[in-house]
């Protein structure tokens, strides 16, 4: 059987690699000058990275030209499997592998580990014993809570839904709906933002101490007002894409493991 991987970064290599040990036939565009033709040939399955695309084109940031998607896709017939991440599911044989919850959480995971690195990377002090903001509770604040608490962290939770912050309160954090976001700024040493809609103003950051540090992890436009983001200057951290920054492999596993599960699932493994 041929697997055929299309563009990414190092977690599509560990991706090649693991279907790779397992004896698989396995081809690769966006990485070298390889003939894309060839690499389609008889292919069994299409994986793409997270994004799939850039603009109208392949996302191969380790590629030296451009490789159009839809060359790609007139290459390959209605019984080969495609999939990507966020990739339009407007055909059978389309699917987005990063709905998968398995894999959202297992992303979170390396997301809170790696947001934790960078604020120990970026801190002058240790966290243990430290004051720590998360802005929002789903799958990264939530795994974020825990770990900074085995940390000693003092945490507290900021989220919309009660049910989010009864959630935080049973995890061990102190928590508080948006109406408190003041307060709760002026005591932080470190936020992290999970909330990918601006939700802080300068007003909101003045109140922070001077050397306090904003982690945004969410997608654009992020948890801040531009305002506010020139305000803080080297003190806004924008961490977008830390799986695979921060752990590739791992990141690149997580991948492999999800694909292989919805390939068994289809039954095109053999």
């Amino acid at each position: 059987m041929k697997i055929t991987i299309a563009g990414g970064d190092q977690r599509m290599n560990t991706v090649a690699e693991k279907f790779g040990e397992l004896g698989y036939v396995c081809e690769r565009i966006g990485f070298d000058e390889s003939n894309v033709e060839n690499a389609l040939k008889n292919t069994s399955a299409v994986i793409f990275p997270i994004p799939y695309c850039k603009g109208n084109n392949l996302n191969a940031p380790l590629s030296n030209s451009d490789i159009s998607l839809e060359k790609i896709f007139s290459l390959v017939g209605k019984d080969t499997l495609l999939l990507g991440g966020g990739l339009p599911e407007t055909e059978e044989n389309r699917i987005d592998y990063a709905k998968n919850e398995g894999f959202l959480l297992q992303n979170a995971r390396i997301t809170a580990e790696g947001a934790i690195s960078v604020a120990m990377n970026s801190l002058n002090t240790t966290l243990c014993g430290s004051n720590a903001v998360i802005l929002g509770y789903g799958r990264i604040g939530g795994c974020l809570t825990d770990m900074l608490r085995s940390l000693g962290v003092h945490v507290s939770v900021m989220a919309r839904r009660s049910i989010s912050r009864l959630q935080a309160e049973m995890s061990g954090a102190r928590s508080a709906g948006f109406e408190e976001i003041e307060a709760s700024f002026s005591e932080a040493d470190v936020i992290f933002n999970t909330v990918p809609t601006p939700i802080a103003d300068e007003k909101v950051i003045s109140a922070l101490n001077p050397k306090a540090l904003f982690i945004d992890l969410a997608s654009l436009p992020g948890g801040l007002t531009k305002v506010a983001e020139e305000f803080l200057g080297e003190r806004y951290i924008r961490a977008l894409g830390l799986p695979g920054k921060y752990a590739p492999e791992t990141a690149g596993r997580v991948i492999f493991e999800t694909v292989f599960e919805i390939l068994r699932e289809r039954g095109a493994l053999v």
